[in-house]
């Protein structure tokens, strides 16, 4: 996987005490969700690390079939049948915009976001870095099968990172007024997907992208 399984326990650990963790194993896949992030993961390349810290925190993982909802009540963890979750192979493939990395981070204390340029209208987003930046990396990543994914993928709101065994999506965060009139719209000539993208003056012609970028279906 292509997530820190410490960063990623954090997460579970606070949606746990907070809006409830959901937790399945259908089709195949282990699906991890709270109301803000979540991921879907191959029950066969699941890590033993992964597999403990979920363990750990919630007892003994579903069985086939099964999904629930987990919440901390009392000190105690509290398990809900859920029967209605989210088919994430198909969202993530309706997402067919995609977002790329913008090289500064968005702070509004006590938080930090990253920032993502969206390719088909050039608009900013901002998503949690707790939940992105923090928890996505190569350090727990098998080779063997998977490799690191790309520029995520983007949809109403959400952003979508898919590799070759796991896909990681997470909510964008609603942007603060001062960021939404001010500070972004200062940076609507920049193109982040061009390899140059200064600001140009005014008779100096655009430079076309440097790539055209296809998704993988």
């Amino acid at each position: 996987m292509f997530l820190k399984t410490g960063e990623l326990k954090k997460n579970m650990k606070s949606a746990l005490k907070s809006g409830g963790l959901y937790v399945g194993n259908m089709n195949g896949r282990y699906l991890v969700h709270a109301s803000t992030w979540g991921l879907s993961t191959e029950i066969l390349y699941a890590s033993n690390k992964f597999k403990a810290a979920l363990m750990e925190l919630i007892g003994d993982i579903p069985e086939p079939g099964e999904y629930y909802k987990y919440s901390q009540q009392d000190g105690e963890v509290v398990q809900d049948s859920q029967t209605d979750y989210p088919d994430i192979y198909y969202l993530w493939k309706e997402a067919k915009d995609y977002a790329t990395y913008v090289p500064l981070n968005y702070c509004v204390w006590p938080h930090t976001f990253i920032v993502l340029q969206i390719h088909s209208d050039l608009s900013y987003k901002v998503a949690d870095k707790g939940m992105t930046a923090d928890v996505i990396s190569s350090k727990e990543l098998d080779t063997k099968v998977e490799s690191m994914p790309g520029r995520p993928n983007y949809n109403s709101g959400i952003l979508y990172w898919k590799n070759d065994t796991t896909i990681y999506w997470v909510h964008t965060t609603e942007l603060g007024e001062k960021a939404r009139d001010v500070i972004f719209p200062t940076m609507e000539k920049l193109d982040f997907f061009q390899t140059d993208w200064r600001l140009r003056e005014d008779n100096e012609p655009d430079q076309e992208a440097d790539f055209e970028e296809e998704l993988p279906y």
